[in-house]
């Protein structure tokens, strides 16, 4: 048998009549299907396995399209709803990622602007010199909380330092 019956006539290729049900279908396939595998068959030939093939295309378009339906010559393609080719249909599906990115940029660069203007109209947080000249200023004369915190460091300094130098005598 030639697969060129198949595409018009899948009910003959399983030999069923026209419009058989769903069950008589699937017994119908067993049937050829275990006579007609290639692993069941005592001497396969490619003339079996190509039957197999199309008995086993013509029963899935049955069962998956219902066999009521599938090309019935007294219904034609009536039950085929067809959508024109040349009307815009919205995508569906995930919005695109490249959206989702620039929502996720735009969002983080209105938060750097308004962490800025908050930062510049609290003064900021921690020490900030207004202009130039106090930055100087307070550079060459620190404050006098600061000056004790510098005395205090350089007094550490020195005593360690005297600590190594009689460590070094000593072991020398």
């Amino acid at each position: 048998m030639s697969m060129s019956r198949f595409p018009g006539d899948p009910w003959g290729v399983l030999g069923l009549p026209l419009g058989s049900d769903r069950a008589t279908v699937k017994a119908r396939y067993r049937e050829l299907a275990l006579r007609l595998h290639p692993d069941t068959c005592d001497c396969p030939t490619p003339e079996s396995t190509a039957r197999f093939a199309e008995v086993t295309a013509a029963a899935e378009k049955l069962l998956q399209q219902g066999s009521q339906q599938v090309n019935n010559p007294h219904t034609g393609y009536s039950h085929v709803h067809r959508q024109p080719h040349n009307v815009w249909r919205p995508k569906q599906g995930r919005p695109s990622s490249g959206l989702l990115l620039a929502g996720l940029t735009f969002l983080a660069g209105c938060g750097v602007l308004v962490g800025s203007l908050w930062m510049h109209s609290a003064g900021g947080l921690g020490y900030q010199a207004n202009t130039l000249a106090e930055a100087e200023g307070r550079l060459h004369s620190p404050s006098e909380r600061r000056q004790r915190l510098v005395d205090i460091i350089m007094q550490e300094r020195q005593t360690m330092a005297a600590k190594r130098k009689t460590e070094t005598e000593d072991s020398g």
